[in-house]
């Protein structure tokens, strides 16, 4: 239970931070100056952020002791962002992680899908 509240209060905090930081984006260059911004604050050494993904190396969240992806205030981030630039609720799957020895964390974005 407390690791899935760490969880979730990870991702709505970067939610927020995301939220925040696309104040400040409003050119065609969105993604690109969202990716500087982010790198900026020291959240990440690297990142690439394409239309449906987001490639991420050197997350300061990367923990090796964990046995599953851990990047939850990037994945808040990315959705702060996304949904701010697309107006639409969005999802951001870490489908690889530094932290499960893959060699960087990619994150798959998409729209939310809903059921009923």
């Amino acid at each position: 239970m407390v690791g899935d509240a760490r969880v979730i209060l990870l991702y709505l905090s970067g939610k927020a931070v995301g939220e925040k930081l696309s104040e400040h984006i409003s050119d065609d260059a969105s993604l690109k100056k969202a990716g500087k911004m982010i790198k900026g604050r020291g959240w990440v050494e690297e990142i690439m952020l394409e239309k449906n993904q987001a490639i991420v190396q050197g997350s300061i969240e990367i923990d090796k002791s964990l046995d599953q992806p851990s990047c939850d205030m990037i994945r808040g981030i990315l959705c702060g962002i996304y949904e701010e630039m697309t107006g639409e609720i969005i999802e951001a799957n870490e489908e690889k992680c530094e932290s499960l020895n893959d060699e960087h964390c990619e994150f798959k974005i998409k729209k939310k899908e809903f059921e009923g």
